[in-house]
């Protein structure tokens, strides 16, 4: 199926342990973290860490949690606090530019580049600090793990895939790893063209890492705007129902991100469309398609345990 050497060998067990981790990486409290972490099995082995902006509201948060039994190793990363502006504004939707991933993987291609808004999030995770036992890279360099893993949800998923690039380089140089996966949800395109190559010669492109639900737009962010139009067209609500300011502000997102090149690397995995009826409006379809629960049960149904 890939080139990992995962552990359990149900394989189901992963998209269903990853969206449970996710889920908890939303939980205020980081007693609550740890508490539904350890309801899946694992425990939280560094952090969370959370950073917050000047009048306390946090915009990015991370944690590691660990199978004790297996010695596996998951970095989770919290999507968008909604409402933070830091998140919106500078990891969300900062889509204008582009920053050169070698300012993170030396070695990877010079033409690899990230959207503005990933960059400032990946810098962010990489400025956190576990109080015990400092940084991210620090910890990783030091530990003993079998297999080491990324997740993340929406803003999470988006980062994902930069985060395993720069863990892979970290502990493997940036060459064909076998003992690292990552498990990405509704996560939107977090770079161009080349960089979408360069992710993809680092392990199994076939892997089916980015799970999507196809009724979510957040994944075709910002690369195909007429998906995002015509999504719910089928369904009875056509793009034109989305009142004017949302969609003023999402043709302007594209606007801006135009000749970037954002491209989605391979390795998508669709799950089932289920529109739900008791949604009357596309902006309530489109935040229920995309909430974390939803993506619990769209991956329990997909991903039978």
């Amino acid at each position: 199926m890939n080139s990992v050497k995962l552990i359990n060998s149900n394989y189901n067990y992963y998209p269903n342990t990853m969206i449970g981790l996710c889920n908890a990486s939303y939980l205020d409290d980081p007693t609550d973290i740890n508490n539904a972490v350890n309801a899946l099995g694992l425990g939280v082995v560094w952090g969370p860490v959370s950073l917050v902006d000047w009048i306390g509201i946090s915009y990015s948060l991370m944690f590691v949690a660990a199978n004790p039994t297996t010695g596996e190793y998951t970095v989770v990363i919290r999507g968008t606090n909604p409402i933070s502006l830091s998140s919106w504004l500078e990891e969300d939707f900062d889509v204008e530019y582009t920053e050169p991933f070698t300012d993170f993987v030396p070695n990877a291609p010079a033409n690899a580049m990230l959207s503005q808004a990933s960059y400032n999030g990946l810098s962010d995770l990489l400025s956190m600090n576990d109080p015990v036992k400092g940084s991210l890279e620090t910890f990783i360099t030091n530990a003993k793990y079998t297999n080491l893993y990324v997740t993340g949800h929406s803003l999470g998923g988006t980062l994902t895939p930069a985060m395993f690039a720069y863990l892979n380089y970290l502990t493997n140089g940036g060459k064909w790893v076998s003992n690292m996966a990552c498990w990405s949800f509704a996560g939107l395109t977090s770079g161009n063209n080349f960089f979408a190559e360069y992710w993809n010669s680092l392990s199994n492109p076939q892997f089916a890492w980015r799970i999507h639900n196809p009724l979510d737009i957040a994944p075709f962010l910002f690369y195909s705007q007429t998906d995002v139009q015509n999504i719910y067209d089928a369904y009875g609500f056509p793009w034109t129902s989305l009142n004017l300011p949302l969609r003023t502000m999402i043709d302007s997102l594209f606007y801006l991100a135009e000749g970037n090149d954002y491209t989605q690397p391979v390795g998508d995995q669709q799950l089932a469309a289920i529109f739900s009826i008791n949604f009357d409006a596309w902006d309530e379809q489109a935040f229920y398609q995309h909430h974390v629960s939803t993506y619990l049960s769209l991956v329990e149904l997909f991903y039978p345990m």
